[in-house]
């Protein structure tokens, strides 16, 4: 039996890609202080495969031999202390499973949250779907309207906070302001802080100065989301992506600029804040006693005009990322805006209602799908007239 099994349960959007990276790179150097991160049920650098099992959407639910693997490879360490870390552990529908499951392992668990003010983590989960494969084609507006029911339950912080807390008890957790985290100390800083490592200790590690992921400045998102609404293989799409929010960060276009796209409404602002502010007090108070917890606190205005890309300028950015694009992708995105009749990419139209959004989505993926099918019978042909001419030369 381990003494401390240490759960990082994210949120998503939080600083996890640093941290797991982090953690990944410094296996050695953490297992020689005597903190362990296994290998078992490891996806990449997550252990999404444990927390998976626990979570009714995904495609392992209920199966726990990744546990069994976990318990057997500890069972060969010498370490006392454990880390896990997924942001999915956030989600999982069953936490007193995931008590016992952990229970099983050591005489004390600790799992660690980071929560990130509300308006903010929800603009960024909106342009990760722009980006991602899910590749959303609307507004941060139409997202908002979109999602409502589901953002509404993840950013119920106190709810998720209670949650956890009958379940492992307030004293087992640490909850963070990711705000004040990000100013000070950083996130993997943070972390290796909680889990009791001195500075000394700190000084020794590879990588430590690690950051979070940069968000791609608005008017990358505004463009990539503008592209989402034409037919392109999706790999491809992805590699533009990818290529557009490199150009914009390695040429200084747009940063520190707002798209109107990319942002709330005053309304929308004054909906979340009157959705959350309560909440959020009750939260702070009663399970975040921490320097910064006032950060979670939510602005009550829209940026202010002189912040927000005006339409022409927008579009003249957007006109210079894309002649910035590698050859290949400059052609394919200009080739695709003029066959749907646009001269220049940043006057492709968003949809106007979720209705829209939805029948301009599925008319590309038809057309994605049609083209995959030609992809697919041009490959086989080319096969069986390979076949027959092997067959001649024989």
């Amino acid at each position: 039996m381990k003494e401390v099994l240490y759960i990082h349960a994210g949120l998503s959007k939080t600083g996890t890609t640093a941290l797991q990276q982090f953690l990944a790179r410094n296996r050695d150097g953490l297992a020689a202080r005597g903190y362990y991160v296994p290998n078992a049920g490891l996806r990449r650098t997550q252990h999404y495969y444990l927390q998976a099992s626990l979570r009714a959407v995904t495609e392992t639910y209920l199966d726990y031999s990744h546990w069994q693997e976990l318990r057997d490879e500890l069972g060969q360490r010498s370490e006392p202390n454990i880390i896990l870390t997924s942001e999915g552990f956030s989600d999982v529908d069953n936490i007193a499973a995931l008590r016992d499951l952990a229970h099983g392992i050591a005489k004390r668990v600790h799992v660690i949250l980071y929560f990130r003010r509300q308006d903010e983590w929800v603009r960024s989960k909106y342009k990760t779907s722009v980006k991602d494969q899910r590749r959303f084609n609307g507004s941060l507006s139409l997202y908002l309207l979109h999602k409502t029911a589901r953002l509404r339950n993840a950013c119920d912080y106190l709810s998720r906070a209670r949650k956890w807390s009958r379940v492992f008890s307030a004293k087992n957790l640490s909850l963070r302001p990711y705000r004040h985290v990000v100013g000070a100390r950083g996130v993997v800083g943070d972390f290796l802080g909680l889990i009791g490592m001195t500075e000394p200790d700190l000084r020794s590690f590879v990588d430590l100065e690690l950051k979070t992921h940069v968000s791609a400045p608005d008017v990358a998102t505004d463009l990539i989301a503008r592209l989402n609404n034409l037919p392109s293989l999706p790999s491809l799409q992805w590699r533009i992506s990818q290529e557009i929010q490199r150009v914009s960060v390695e040429h200084g276009i747009g940063i520190g600029k707002v798209t109107r796209s990319c942002a709330f409404t005053a309304a929308e602002l004054h909906i979340i804040k009157n959705e959350f502010a309560m909440n959020n007090a009750e939260f702070v108070s009663t399970f975040m006693n921490s320097e910064g917890a006032e950060m979670l606190q939510i602005p009550d205005a829209a940026p202010a005009d002189a912040e927000t890309y005006a339409d022409e300028d927008r579009i003249l950015d957007q006109e210079r990322m894309v002649e910035l694009l590698t050859p290949l992708f400059r052609d394919h995105v200009r080739g695709m805006a003029m066959k749907a009749g646009f001269r220049r990419v940043g006057e492709i139209g968003f949809p106007a209602t979720e209705m829209d959004l939805v029948m301009k989505a599925n008319a590309r993926l038809e057309l994605e799908l049609q083209w995959l099918r030609l992809t697919l019978n041009e490959e086989q042909t080319e096969k069986v007239a390979l076949n027959k001419n092997r067959q001649l030369l024989s």
